[in-house]
């Protein structure tokens, strides 16, 4: 309210002091709620609503809510979408924060060109769909792919572009996605050649 001027008027110097203080609540906040989140998975508390869901409109939804970050980095950050809707039953809440925690690690991790967002189906005799999220950033050793799901596992990169990092966002993302009994998984020819992480949910 302060920063918004509700009070009056600030001083430009004090404005720029109560920003810092505003952004670093916002991240407390994020870290609390990801460790709640983390505290529920592993007691088995969390609980699925399901609902039919726009796979298309959710990862919009994520890309929207990541684009400013992205812009501010120089990224560019698209989407190859399907023309067709592609639905299926899922925890909407669950999935749109799976995919935004991949997403957001992407652009993260990518100090230059982007990141590329594609949904497809696979047809096969068990319908699938797929979420493809492809970056150009720093990429992973063979050793980093092997623990990058796991809890508070951070790659060189992370450790060298983003400190403020915990370590948990794809540790969610892959609980979230096995809870649907999908799969979630990344490919990455090593340092320097970026990673896609991959998303693959039941088609119906």
């Amino acid at each position: 309210m302060i920063f918004e001027g509700d009070y009056g008027e600030v001083p430009q110097k004090i404005k720029e002091k109560i920003k810092k203080v505003l952004e670093a609540t916002e991240r407390l906040i994020r870290l609390v709620n990801t460790i709640l989140d983390v505290s529920k998975i592993e007691t088995g508390e969390m609980e699925m609503k399901l609902e039919k869901v726009n796979l298309r409109e959710t990862i919009k939804e994520a890309i929207e809510d990541l684009k400013i970050k992205a812009k501010e980095k120089n990224l560019y950050l698209k989407f190859e979408e399907p023309k067709e809707k592609i639905e299926s039953l899922l925890d909407k809440e669950k999935i749109r924060q799976a995919i935004l925690n991949l997403i957001d690690n992407a652009i993260k991790y990518t100090q230059e060109g982007g990141v590329t967002i594609k949904l497809e189906t696979q047809n096969s005799k068990n319908p699938k769909i797929r979420i493809k999220i492809q970056d150009t950033g720093e990429g992973l050793t063979e050793k980093e792919k092997e623990k990058i799901f796991e809890r508070f596992s951070r790659g060189e990169a992370g450790a060298k572009f983003w400190v403020e990092g915990a370590g948990l966002g794809l540790f969610i993302a892959k609980n979230f996605v096995q809870m649907h009994k999908g799969k979630i998984w990344v490919e990455s020819e090593g340092k320097g050649n970026g990673s896609i992480f991959y998303i693959e949910l039941p088609g119906k």
